[in-house]
C-alpha cells in the first residue's frame, strides 16, 4: 500500500489512510467543525464526502476542503502550538485479477496523451489491462463518478508523487505499478 506521507515530520495513521502533524494548522477551506477527541478526527473527515483535510485544536475538528494536490495540502500547514492538522490519503489495493494497485479519493493531475470511455469503475482497470497486455499502451487511469468517464494514460510519464486531491472523493485511480 502506498504511503503519501513521506514528507518530513508527517506520520501516517493506516486505520484511517491519513496524515498528520503535531503543531500545525491549515488554513482555508473550512467545511464545518464538529466535538470530537483528537484521535477521532481523522476518522471523522474519512467518512464526510466533503473532506480531505482537517485540523483538531482545543476538542474541536475542523473538516476541510482543498482542491488540490496532496503536497500542496502538506505546503499549506502553518505553526499552531497544540494542533494536529492532517489530510487523507487514498486507500490503495490490488486487484490480483487485472494486475493493477488502485485507490479511492484521488486522480492524477495531468495533461498530454490519454484516452477515455463512458463505463463504470470496475470496467476501468480492465480496460487498462486488456490496452497493456495488447497494446503495451495503458500504465495509469482514472475513474470519475462525476461524469461516469474512465480515462486511461497510454504512457509512463506519470507518478504516484502527481497524485491530487479530486474534485469527489468517490474518484478511482489506479496503476499497473507496484509502490
Amino acid at each position: 500500500m502506498a504511503n503519501l506521507c513521506t514528507y518530513p515530520m508527517w506520520n501516517h495513521d493506516a486505520s484511517h489512510s491519513a496524515c498528520w502533524q503535531l503543531n500545525c494548522d491549515i488554513e482555508g477551506g473550512d467545511v464545518r467543525n464538529v466535538p470530537s477527541t483528537g484521535e477521532d478526527c481523522s476518522r471523522i473527515c474519512r467518512d464526510d464526502p466533503n473532506c480531505n483535510n482537517f485540523v483538531h485544536f482545543n476538542g474541536v475538528c475542523y473538516l476541510k476542503w482543498q482542491g488540490v494536490m496532496y503536497a500542496e495540502v502538506r505546503n499549506r500547514r502553518k505553526a499552531k502550538d497544540g494542533a494536529v492538522c492532517g489530510f487523507l490519503t487514498p486507500d490503495f489495493n490490488y486487484d490480483s485479477t487485472n494486475d493493477v494497485w488502485w485507490g479511492r479519493g484521488c486522480y492524477f493531475g495531468y495533461g498530454g496523451d490519454r484516452m477515455s470511455f463512458a463505463g463504470d469503475s470496475s470496467k476501468c482497470g480492465q480496460y487498462c489491462k486488456y490496452l497493456r497486455d495488447t497494446y503495451n499502451r495503458c500504465f495509469q487511469f482514472q475513474w470519475s463518478p462525476i461524469d461516469g468517464n474512465c480515462v486511461v494514460l497510454p504512457t509512463a510519464d506519470y507518478s504516484w508523487s502527481i497524485v491530487s486531491t479530486p474534485t469527489h472523493m468517490d474518484t478511482i485511480c489506479g496503476s499497473i505499478f507496484h509502490f
